[in-house]
């Protein structure tokens, strides 16, 4: 079963394919050949998404994902294409404001969307957590709490 654990991991794949992506083509170090990156199922994230039960792929928040990560990925290919064209200004642009960064948002968006679905227990429900004296917003009346340097 999936578990909102497993989609906010997924989600912490994209962002770092991403910031890596990104950090590649602003630094010139093209290190993906362009077909490669079109291969949704070539990176972390693509490799969890198919790895995912059956029942889990048929479900419509899969499906729209699944869409979403294949077509950035055409999208991420393409923005390659440019950089090694010589166009990195274009890449950049993409990059920051262009299709390649709303299919980015969409698809986190998406997981997102996703997670808020799955009803997972949390672990320390119904359990007292101790302080030690510490002020934190499960302890508002700690009595260090009006003392110098107790502040968060």
């Amino acid at each position: 079963m999936l578990t909102k654990e497993e989609i906010v991991h997924a989600i912490g794949l994209h962002v770092y394919w991403e910031h890596e992506f990104a950090q590649a083509i602003n630094d010139g170090r093209y290190w993906v050949h362009p077909e490669i990156i079109e291969c949704d199922i070539e990176c972390a994230l693509g490799h969890w998404l198919y790895g995912l039960s059956s029942v889990e792929q048929s479900s419509e928040h899969f499906k729209l994902v699944q869409a979403l990560h294949a077509t950035f990925h055409q999208e991420a290919a393409r923005v390659m294409r440019l950089a090694l064209a010589g166009e990195i200004a274009a890449a950049q642009t993409s990059l920051g404001v262009g299709l390649h960064n709303n299919l980015s948002t969409a698809l986190l968006i998406a997981m997102r969307e996703w997670m808020n679905t799955i009803e997972s227990p949390c672990p320390a429900a119904g359990k007292v957590v101790p302080t030690h004296g510490i002020r934190t917003p499960l302890n508002p009346t700690d009595p260090k709490r009006s003392q110098p340097g107790a502040n968060f």
